[in-house]
């Protein structure tokens, strides 16, 4: 699940036009799923701002393809009448790894939030990769005090509760962050580099809580060097990487 200012297209390629995460992923076997969130990438079209409801339109499509009048097919019609198909045809429109089967989560950004979320949700995830997270959940009364920082966007814990948090521990998590990240605990004139230095502490912060809890694995690390997904590439395709996930 891409991050803010992404799409989904951001796992497609580099951008020096290799191979991305979609690519190599397939090129080993798994099924792969790319996301784009509301009004991003696959999922725009909006020029304004737009509430919206929490109705299902499935209906909508079903008509609009000239399938039939859901649930009917019309005669003649070469779509295939089994429910399982029309169940995946909706599908299409909204993937869903309770029909897809167990996976691997990678998520980046802004996208670290929501992929948790999306693990304590559904036991089909059986691992999540998280390539410098904006946030990272914490119990409920464990939050830790939001940093001082110079960037706009302060690193603020995601809580939850004990019992969703407990269910993050029964996975293992592996969290990257690149280079260029200011150490410390101290704000830096730079906004960008400041708005990392406070979100990589805050992952840090949550380590007492693996080790009270026991998370099954969990590892923040700075990649020296680190340009786009080659190096990520190369640890998440390793033998160690895939030995912990699998």
């Amino acid at each position: 699940m891409h991050g803010y200012g992404k799409s989904g297209k951001s796992w497609g390629t580099t951008p020096d036009g290799r191979d991305g995460f979609q690519n190599i992923f397939l090129e080993h076997g798994y099924k792969t799923f790319i996301v784009d969130q509301p009004r991003r990438g696959k999922a725009g079209q909006s020029t304004e701002t737009y509430n919206f409801s929490a109705k299902s339109d499935d209906q909508l499509w079903y008509y609009n393809f000239r399938i039939g009048e859901y649930p009917k097919i019309y005669d003649g019609v070469k779509f295939p009448h089994d429910e399982e198909s029309v169940n995946k045809f909706l599908h299409q429109m909204t993937p869903s790894f309770e029909k897809s089967g167990e996976g691997i989560l990678i998520t980046h950004s802004a996208g670290g939030g929501l992929g948790c979320e999306t693990a304590i949700k559904s036991e089909k995830f059986k691992a999540i990769i998280s390539l410098e997270p904006g946030t990272f959940p914490f119990p409920e009364n464990e939050l830790p005090e939001i940093e001082e920082t110079t960037s706009p966007f302060p690193a603020k814990g995601q809580s939850v509760s004990m019992e969703d948090f407990m269910k993050l521990t029964k996975i293992p998590i592996v969290i990257y962050f690149g280079d260029n990240i200011p150490n410390g605990d101290k704000p830096v004139k730079n906004l960008e580099f400041d708005n990392w230095r406070t979100r990589l502490n805050l992952v840090k912060k949550c380590r007492p809580a693996q080790k009270k809890y026991g998370i099954i694995f969990f590892a923040v690390n700075q990649m020296k060097n680190l340009r786009y997904v080659t190096r990520a590439e190369d640890f998440i395709m390793s033998e160690q990487c895939m030995t912990v996930l699998l």
